[in-house]
């Protein structure tokens, strides 16, 4: 695994709106790129990626995400492997928003990844989001999400 820190400039240059990014081609070493002052936890998100990720066998072999669902869970996993090894003791609700901003970057709908998000966390055994994460959700991926139409 190689990690390749970007001044914050080049980052945004090359990846855009991303926190960090983990690039994985059949027959290479991941290659783990990151603004230069990224936090403990987004290396270890990375990390997560790029070695541990129950995928990367298939990953290896080409796989692409078929599935929101299937984003969600590696999006899941990556930030509870992070949260445990800052010694969090469960998932921040801002964790989930991240999970949501990945989502949403990928071109996913609102609606999607609300669904995909409720599936993902009681698959794996997490409380729902109450109303009002749920409501808190929803009103940041329309926004977010009307203003990328609107600017293309």
């Amino acid at each position: 695994m190689k990690v390749v820190r970007l001044s914050k400039r080049e980052f945004e240059k090359r990846f855009g709106d991303a926190d960090a990014i983990t690039e994985r081609f059949k027959g290479t070493e991941p290659t783990i790129y990151v603004p230069g002052r990224s936090s403990t936890k987004e290396m270890l998100h990375e990390i997560y990626h790029a070695k541990y990720s129950p995928d990367l066998e298939e990953i290896e072999r080409g796989k692409e995400w078929q599935t929101p669902d299937e984003l969600g869970l590696e999006e899941l996993r990556a930030q509870v492997f992070a949260s445990e090894r800052v010694g969090m003791e469960d998932l921040p609700w801002n964790m989930v928003g991240g999970i949501a901003r990945v989502m949403l970057n990928d071109g996913y709908k609102p609606a999607t990844i609300m669904g995909s998000i409720t599936r993902v966390l009681e698959r794996e055994g997490y409380e729902p989001l109450d109303r009002d994460q749920r409501s808190a959700l929803w009103y940041l991926l329309r926004e977010v999400y009307s203003r990328r139409v609107e600017d293309r």
